[in-house]
């Protein structure tokens, strides 16, 4: 066989380094996007039946009870001893359950748009006594159907990664709550697609297949500490603050001016939690 010409080696050459440099450089693209990208992936269409939301509240209160009691203490302790409250994406009522179960003399009213989130709500409700003083509603969080300054507290936990502009919500809630009342919002903070699958996997350890996914899909879909500080510029309320809890949650706040005089602490059962609930008091 005839030798190849210098041409021929050298297309033949600059084929190999071609070859060679694409072959390195994707793998390397993949990984480095995959620890720097961190760009929000909106999560997959919501669970509908209602056999798929009554097992996940079911999942949600063996898992997230020590996150829930956090935040229902800082909505708690926020907000005056008396009067009406609201809370925008109830979901399956937990937060609003919570904030009857330990306080008196208030009125609560839950807002969903989903109706089997809502019949789910309803029921774990009656089951924990609490229903005559929660009024759940299926109505927009971007309209709410109540007059200026109705509330004493507004709140919302881990509701605004579902949508894709928070702002029409957050404006509405801060239209209705009274110009010294209690604002309390809470989310995940987003992170690139290889820490969140690092995160799930370390602070969702004990979680099973389905409660990891969902994890997962919900911090791609949060918004990240910049996004965070923008959102907080567009809100039209004053004396408004960043918070952060641990370093999942990220959060909007301003305490009532008539906030409550005595603390309430919701009792866990062992030391331990106490102190991971701690982590999600404000």
């Amino acid at each position: 066989m005839a030798d190849l010409s210098a041409t021929t080696k050298i297309e033949t050459l600059i084929i190999t380094v071609c070859w060679t440099d694409f072959h390195i450089k994707q793998p390397l693209e993949t990984f480095k996007n995959m620890i720097l990208n961190s760009k929000r992936i909106m999560e997959p269409e919501a669970m509908e039946s209602i056999e798929e939301v009554a097992a996940y509240d079911k999942l949600t209160l063996k898992y997230l009870t020590i996150l829930h009691n956090g935040f229902i203490e800082t909505v708690i302790n926020a907000s005056p001893d008396h009067g009406s409250f609201l809370e925008v994406g109830c979901g399956t009522g937990r937060i609003s359950i919570g904030v009857a179960k330990h306080t008196e003399n208030i009125s609560i009213t839950s807002i969903d748009l989903s109706d089997n989130m809502l019949k789910v709500a309803k029921n774990n409700a009656k089951a924990e006594k609490v229903d005559e003083k929660i009024q759940f509603l299926r109505t927009n969080g971007n309209n709410i159907p109540f007059k200026n300054n109705s509330f004493d507290a507004v709140f919302c936990h881990n509701m605004l990664h579902h949508i894709s502009n928070p702002l029409p919500v957050l404006n509405e809630m801060a239209r209705v709550v009274t110009k010294d009342g209690a604002f309390i919002v809470r989310d995940l903070i987003r992170k690139s697609r290889l820490f969140a699958w690092l995160h799930v996997n370390f602070f969702g350890l004990t979680y099973n297949k389905l409660m990891k996914e969902e994890y997962k899909n919900s911090i791609l879909a949060a918004f990240s500490k910049k996004e965070w500080e923008e959102i907080l510029k567009n809100i039209n309320m004053d004396n408004l603050f960043l918070t952060s809890q641990f370093i999942t949650h990220q959060g909007i706040e301003r305490q009532a001016a008539n906030k409550r005089d005595s603390i309430i602490n919701i009792p866990l059962t062992s030391f331990i939690k106490k102190i991971l609930k701690n982590k999600y008091v404000s």
